[in-house]
Formats: C-alpha cells, structure tokens, sequence
C-alpha cells in the first residue's frame, strides 16, 4: 500500500502532491461541478422556456452580427442562428472538459493516458446523465447525437489543456537547462 493512503490527513491532501496542487485540484474541481451546474440547469428548462432563450441570444446575435454582415455570408450568419443551441452544448462540455482534465492534471495520477482518460470518462458519463435528465423534462429529448457532439466539446477542451500542459512542460526544461 502506499504512503499516501496511509495518512492521517483528509481527501484532498491525498490526492494531490503539493499544497498548490492542492489549491488548483480544489479550484478546478469546483470549475466543473459550477459547469456541471449550469448544463443541469439549462437542461431542466422547458423545450419552450429552452426555445424562449435560444430566441432572446438570437435576437442579441442580429444585434452583433448586424454590424459585420460585411465580413459573414449571409448563409453564415444563418448557420449561427441555426445551429445556437449545439454551439452552446459544445463550449459548456469545452469549458467541462478543461476543467476536469485541470482538476485531474494537478493530482497524483502520474500517467497521461490515464488523465485524460479519466477526464475523458468522467466527461461522457456527465453526457450520457445529462441526455438521460432531458427525457424527463416536458418537449425536451435526449438524443444519442447530442451525447456525441458534448463528448466532442468535452475532448476538445481536455485536449487544449493537455496541449497547454506539454507546452509549459516543454518550456520548464528548456529553462532549467540553460
């Protein structure tokens, strides 16, 4: 058995090296239950309360992409209107998937592989949950697509932070070598 499960010491000083890991785990971990929070209220809206908000942040997009119609098509613009609600699901499971591979970064988890994978894990289990919640909410469905498409936000933040990651690895020991 190793040390660390031996200590007297609570959670959180187990799982984490140094008292700035420590700090950052803490923080991180608190990032993703706020967005895990958030994506849990969205979905508990209504299909009309849900279509009500995707109207007023369309109405706030005419106001914004009014004054560049000059740099996005038309059919652009139509896209964004369109496609508002999945670009929203994407950067909230983005901003999920950062945080947890954040949060998971500053354990005592030595192997990347195993990181992200439980980033990875922990992220489309949230998906499914979340997908599975919708069923019970009136108009509202969950669909095996929109798993997907989190899943895929949620990756594409865990891999920002692991590129973030390496990149400061890299630098360190540039540093420490000259």
């Amino acid at each position: 058995m190793t040390d660390h499960f031996k200590t007297k010491k609570g959670f959180l000083f187990r799982i984490a090296e140094t008292r700035k890991n420590q700090i950052c785990f803490f923080i991180f971990a608190l990032l993703s239950i706020a967005v895990m929070v958030s994506i849990f209220l969205f979905s508990s809206q209504t299909a009309e309360n849900s279509a009500a908000l995707s109207g007023e942040i369309k109405g706030l997009l005419d106001k914004i992409l009014k004054n560049y119609e000059w740099l996005i098509s038309e059919s652009g613009i139509l896209w964004i209107k369109t496609y508002i609600r999945k670009i929203a699901h994407f950067v909230l499971y983005s901003l999920l998937g950062a945080f947890l591979s954040a949060a998971i970064f500053n354990t005592r988890i030595k192997s990347i592989l195993l990181r992200l994978s439980v980033s990875a894990g922990i992220a489309f289990f949230y998906s499914i949950t979340d997908e599975i919640h919708q069923l019970f909410v009136d108009g509202r469905s969950g669909e095996v697509r929109d798993v997907l498409l989190d899943f895929s936000g949620a990756l594409s933040g865990i891999i920002i932070v692991f590129l973030i990651y390496k990149t400061i690895q890299i630098i360190t020991k540039k540093c420490k070598k000259a």
